[in-house]
């Protein structure tokens, strides 16, 4: 799996509950559709996330993206921040730790 330090350092709002960081996997570099794997939120900022297991062989390359919920939609909506942080491969445990901000916004 992926784990890592979670931290959003925009000023788009505070991460909670309603608010949550977002971290999922795609499986190819165009970041659609999902992988179907573990993704999750997070809501204490500056915390840390747990990709578990992606199912795939040890070498198989997935696609990490991070975003934060700036309007409690649930998930990536127009106007969050998100970035997309490239390619992990599957094998043991991985450690990518991410720094969300404002720069990049979801059209």
């Amino acid at each position: 799996g992926v784990y890592g330090n979670f931290n959003y350092t925009g000023s788009k709002g505070t991460v909670d509950a309603c608010h949550q960081l977002y971290v999922q996997a795609f499986p190819d570099a165009t970041y659609s559709p999902s992988a179907g794997m573990n993704s999750q939120t997070v809501s204490i900022n500056n915390s840390r996330y747990d990709l578990m297991d992606f199912g795939g062989t040890v070498g198989t390359l997935y696609y990490l993206q991070a975003s934060f919920d700036s309007g409690a939609q649930g998930g990536l909506n127009s106007g969050n921040p998100v970035t997309q942080l490239g390619a992990v491969s599957v094998g043991g445990a991985t450690v990518k730790n991410i720094t969300l901000t404002d720069t990049n916004l979801q059209p």
